[in-house]
């Protein structure tokens, strides 16, 4: 059975670019997939040609085939125009910021969506929401109170609220569940593609950033789609185990303070690895509803 696996080179956008794109392929030199695939790599959003063909040459220079597409749509919009293009049977999404860092990453996904009853199978997921959940802020507005005081922390409240919870998401109970909400992240997906193309048969390509979560963690999303289904999502690990979601803080791969199980890193899970501590307990808390890292 075919595999393709979708690198999203996104040429605007931070940290995008040649940098970015670089990054994935020293990365995908470094820890070899272990199974047999066609590298497919996504080009859009290139205002600079020379860079965009100096990345389109690397990707062919690793046997990649290159797909050019409009710039629109975010990570998504690229995965749902490229996969009714592809042939393969399975498709393994990886977006801008994903960084293979344990050798056989890709084989290892391939195993863990392979199991009965599995629908798909990715590097990370969450119980995170789009949803306000004052609960969760609480304990963020105790820890600036202790440090701070009580000026500080009404201040700090007030900005976590307005940036975690952007106006549009108070009007999206439709669309998001509220916490816990397991799903599995963006980042780093392994996909049947008869399974995918039927999941965006008839959707839009997202118009805003709203959207596009919505296809991650909303109620109409990627993986309450494979739940209607009868199937389970599945996060898979550097130990070649399968987690279930129930499982997932205890897999080692995100907004944990151990992370050594990580198949495929992205940025969010680099940047929990450089927050100190106040700011991990607040990640923390974002995915699983509690913190771990001591004050």
């Amino acid at each position: 059975m075919t595999t393709a696996v979708l690198f999203l080179a996104r040429g605007s956008g931070k940290d995008a670019g040649a940098a970015a794109a670089e990054a994935f392929f020293s990365a995908y030199r470094a820890h070899p997939a272990g199974l047999d695939h066609e590298l497919v790599v996504l080009v859009k959003g290139w205002e600079d040609v020379a860079d965009r063909e100096s990345v389109e040459a690397q990707a062919r220079a690793l046997g990649a085939t290159v797909m050019a597409l409009p710039d629109d749509g975010y990570d998504w919009g690229a995965y749902m125009r490229a996969a009714p293009r592809l042939g393969h049977d399975w498709l393994c999404l990886l977006n801008t910021h994903s960084r293979p860092c344990a050798d056989g990453w890709l084989a290892t996904l391939r195993a863990a969506a392979e199991r009965p009853g599995v629908g798909a199978a990715g590097v990370t997921g969450s119980w995170g929401t789009n949803l306000p959940v004052f609960r969760l802020l609480a304990p963020e507005v105790a820890d600036y109170w202790r440090r701070k005081g009580a000026v500080k922390a009404l201040i700090a409240a007030f900005r976590l609220y307005i940036r975690r919870y952007p106006w549009r998401s108070l009007t999206g109970a439709r669309r998001f569940p509220g916490f816990p909400n397991p799903h599995l992240r963006s980042n780093g997906v392994l996909v049947r593609r008869a399974l995918f193309t039927a999941f965006i048969a008839g959707r839009p390509i997202p118009a805003d950033k709203q959207d596009a979560l919505m296809l991650e963690c909303g109620r109409a999303g990627f993986t309450r789609f494979l739940e209607s289904r009868g199937l389970r999502v599945v996060v898979a690990g550097a130990d070649g185990r399968a987690y279930e979601p129930e499982q997932w803080p205890d897999s080692r791969t995100h907004a944990v303070p151990e992370r050594s199980n990580l198949l495929v890193s992205d940025n969010r899970t680099r940047g929990y690895e450089r927050a100190g501590p106040f700011s991990r307990r607040n990640i923390e808390r974002e995915n699983w509803g509690q913190s771990f890292t001591p004050i």
